[in-house]
């Protein structure tokens, strides 16, 4: 069975916007204003349009920033 690469990478789950909006409990647009400002890690993969995210950065962000819950 092939592994996941973010599994291997001790990251988590790679996540779209959508899915890391349902935990970071924020609209889109707040979503990319994260990446923008350098507050939550992002990138692209492959010919995907869009951009992902670690489910670890993610929490990381959650735990920095009380504001923002689940």
């Amino acid at each position: 069975m092939k592994m996941d690469r973010s599994a291997e990478m001790g990251k988590g789950r790679k996540l779209n916007w959508k899915q890391a909006c349902e935990m970071l409990n924020c609209s889109k647009s707040h979503f990319y204003n994260l990446i923008n400002e350098g507050k939550l890690p992002a990138f692209r993969a492959g010919k995907v349009r869009g951009v992902w995210v670690w489910e670890e950065e993610v929490n990381n962000l959650l735990s920095r920033h009380s504001g923002l819950s689940r």
